[in-house]
């Protein structure tokens, strides 16, 4: 049995790591078991995000040992997913990453019939939730980065499926479960 991969896109605060807890809530068990997991970042741990935090070094040293079967790099942070996605796939799970949009073509090369769902939340409703959940306080060229970055990446026409997660994440997350269903 091969399982489906679905990678989750979005600018930062468009709710893509809620969106991905509650549908871990609220999926039913007669569907295929779903995994959503933690991501390998290079940077500090934060409140907003469930991730291992490790150094640079290591890093490196898992990816040379071939330890994670993506990785990307986004705002100066090294990001990787575990090698162990290969082998849910082949149990037949569905998998959903949240991942840069900067993955996507290299994803679809290795994966084919992944799926991608984009989460489109309004600039002005993402520089709130950005200033609100406070994770670039301490550096401030950080946030202006994000702020640059949603406005020059405000559609992505490569997606299968577009949701929008402005006011309603009931709604956002409903919405990703009935496209999820489809496959």
């Amino acid at each position: 049995m091969v399982g489906q991969l679905f990678l989750i896109v979005g600018n930062s605060g468009s709710g893509k790591d809620t969106i991905l807890s509650m549908i871990k809530k609220y999926w039913p068990k007669n569907k295929p078991k779903i995994i959503i997991p933690r991501r390998y970042i290079t940077r500090k741990k934060h409140p907003s995000e469930n991730f291992h935090a490790i150094s640079r070094q290591r890093f490196q040293r898992m990816k040379s040992q071939g330890k994670f079967s993506l990785t990307w790099e986004s705002y100066g942070n090294y990001y990787g997913v575990s090698s162990k996605l290969n082998k849910w796939l082949e149990k037949g799970y569905w998998v959903l990453v949240n991942v840069s949009r900067s993955i996507i073509p290299s994803c679809k090369e290795q994966y084919s019939g992944c799926k991608v769902i984009y989460i489109h939340v309004p600039f002005k409703i993402l520089e709130n939730r950005i200033q609100k959940r406070g994770r670039e306080k301490q550096n401030e060229q950080a946030y202006f980065e994000r702020l640059k970055r949603a406005q020059e990446n405000y559609i992505l026409e490569k997606a299968d499926i577009t949701i929008d997660n402005s006011d309603n994440i009931e709604k956002a997350v409903e919405q990703v479960i009935n496209f999820l269903y489809q496959y």
